[in-house]
């Protein structure tokens, strides 16, 4: 059943709201924009917004903008309900199972009136060792029966690294033909994980000062210029965001270590809402010490 007007403008409100709490994501707010714009004044006789392909790497908001295009998607009636299902390749094929096919099912039918969103999906063929999964195959032919089947009533994501899912797209015509869309989502810099940081301090009500900020940034870019080349930069190897939830959750450790050396009478209620410079700083050079 659709949503009702009201759920439906509420729906669309929270997704408006979620797209402007994202972090240096402009490219992917423009687009969103226009998935919107696109399913709020369909019509007859054009496509309507459908299914998508989302790359990058881990911890860039893909699950989050996810949401937001299930609420959009609800909130115009192009599905009943703004739940996603998210699964991953490990879920679907592989050694783990001995029905995949049985697993792929049981994930369309959990997500049918909402969105299913696969992550690691180019994996479904090729593992990440890179040898052929023999039920790979099988469990895209199924999947691609099953969005066919449900026209109308399913939405699929397709989630992983960019140069992944471009090969994997590429073996597969009749699927790549189902994913017309794709959004990018890059790599975030110094400056987003310290306003990420700052985010996710706010949520729980405290404060990270200006120059926490500014810490941040510099302890995190000396180390995306001194870290050795590999084959993804190092903030996707820190999972981007996640960095940030880090970074949080130990300055907060620290603080409470910092308070407890003070004399209870000299801390005030900022002290206890607030995250400074000294939190921050042996929190990040904790964190990114783990790697080069």
């Amino acid at each position: 059943m659709a949503a009702s007007t009201a759920a439906a403008a509420d729906l669309l409100t929270r997704a408006d709201r979620a797209l402007d709490d994202l972090v240096g994501r402009e490219s992917i707010k423009s687009a969103v924009h226009k998935i919107c714009r696109t399913a709020e004044h369909r019509t007859p006789g054009v496509a309507q917004p459908g299914h998508l392909v989302f790359t990058g790497p881990l911890g860039t908001g893909k699950s989050a903008v996810a949401q937001i295009i299930a609420d959009i998607y609800a909130g115009t009636g192009i599905i009943t309900s703004p739940t996603v299902h998210s699964v991953s390749n490990r879920d679907l094929a592989g050694r783990y199972w001995d029905d995949p096919l049985a697993q792929l099912h049981k994930a369309v039918d959990s997500a049918l009136g909402g969105i299913l969103y696969i992550d690691e999906a180019s994996r479904l063929s090729v593992g990440a060792t890179g040898i052929v999964d023999p039920s790979g195959p099988d469990v895209i032919a199924a999947l691609l029966d099953a969005m066919d089947t449900h026209a109308g009533n399913l939405i699929v994501i397709l989630a992983g690294y960019g140069d992944e899912i471009e090969t994997f797209l590429a073996g597969n015509e009749r699927l790549a033909a189902q994913f017309p869309t794709s959004l990018d989502f890059e790599s975030y810099n110094a400056y987003d994980i310290a306003e990420i940081t700052a985010v996710i301090a706010a949520r729980a009500g405290i404060r990270l000062t200006a120059k926490a900020r500014a810490a941040i940034r510099v302890a995190v870019q000396v180390k995306i210029d001194h870290s050795l080349p590999r084959k993804y930069p190092i903030i996707d190897r820190f999972a981007n965001a996640r960095l940030s939830h880090q970074i949080y959750v130990q300055a907060k450790e620290r603080r409470t270590q910092r308070l407890a050396e003070m004399k209870p009478d000299d801390i005030t209620s900022a002290d206890t809402r607030t995250l400074d410079v000294a939190d921050v700083q042996a929190a990040t050079t904790r964190i990114l010490a783990k790697l080069h």
